[in-house]
């Protein structure tokens, strides 16, 4: 990323993190330092995600306020427990690394495509995928 993640504003609301959700946060998700020590809290991790997810707008011309708005609403939804991204998403998203922020896929996985429900093994390199297909029932 191009520009710094700035600091999350203070009139945002703090996550109602469990004991549990904070352990996980800290062992696998937050920037440390050169001992390994968390740099950052499970709040400031959910921001350095929203803002990296909203900052991908400036490629296509976004202005900064609009990625702001963005980004406030992406660590909204993931405070209250709305919307929660991937593990690589939260290991990697506004760090250093450039590392993948996709998941993978099982086999058999169904994925949304253009030509409709298509399991993932079917799918070419190339070939857009618009979502995961949510089954649900017994």
């Amino acid at each position: 990323m191009d520009n710094p993640i700035p600091s999350r504003p203070a009139n945002l609301p703090h996550g109602g993190w469990t004991e549990a959700a904070v352990r996980v946060l800290n062992e696998r998700y937050t920037l440390k330092d050169e001992a390994g020590r968390s740099v950052e809290t499970p709040d400031d991790v959910m921001w350095r995600v929203a803002y990296t997810i909203a900052a991908v707008d400036r490629t296509f011309g976004a202005p900064y306020e609009h990625v702001m708005r963005t980004a406030r609403r992406f660590y909204e939804l993931m405070v209250r427990g709305q919307f929660m991204p991937n593990s690589p998403t939260l290991m990697n998203a506004g760090k250093a690394s450039g590392l993948q922020w996709a998941a993978c896929f099982l086999p058999g996985t169904a994925v949304l495509t253009a030509e409709g429900p298509r399991n993932i093994e079917r799918i070419k390199p190339g070939q857009p995928v618009l979502t995961t297909v949510v089954v649900s029932g017994p």
